[in-house]
């Protein structure tokens, strides 16, 4: 049996809802067609984007791509504003051989600054390559969409 070619080893599809690998709802995405057809489909996350679908979703295709725009420009006032800051020190408890007593991860980095800042972002979307276990500066990026930001982070003791 022949190989497809490669315009053929995806199927493209309209998210009928929110998902977190395959992101915003409306958005038209490449997926492989087994998972199209054994999870997306069947559970109702999305519809095949025929010309059909296509067009009586315009409507709100169109709306998700400018919301999606707002969240962007929102984002980076955000980070504007973390940015001006000297530091982002984030408090965390250590013992007396300076060990944490939990790894920071992408939800504690993201509710501190809801917390301290009161801007919100979403955990997803910051890439760490690992969990934080050490005290110091770590830089993070994080990435939604076209919107794309580096900011550092310092692990400070708790007093």
């Amino acid at each position: 049996m022949p190989k497809r070619s490669e315009k053929n080893r995806k199927i493209s599809v309209i998210l009928l809802q929110f998902h977190k690998h395959l992101w915003e709802q409306y958005d038209v995405v490449r997926v492989a067609p087994v998972y199209a057809r054994n999870v997306l489909l069947p559970n109702k996350i999305a519809v095949l984007a025929t010309p059909d679908n296509l067009h009586s979703l315009q409507q709100k295709i169109t709306h998700a791509r400018n919301s999606i725009e707002k969240k962007i420009v929102s984002l980076g006032q955000a980070f504007d504003t973390l940015l001006s800051l000297k530091s982002l020190d984030i408090p965390v408890a250590v013992n007396d051989k300076w060990t944490f007593y939990a790894k920071i991860h992408a939800d504690d980095i993201v509710n501190h600054i809801q917390s301290t800042y009161n801007i919100s972002l979403d955990p997803d979307c910051i890439v760490m390559k690992k969990s934080l276990d050490t005290l110091g500066e770590h830089p993070l990026l994080y990435v939604y969409k076209t919107f794309r930001k580096s900011f550092t982070i310092s692990l400070v003791k708790k007093d």
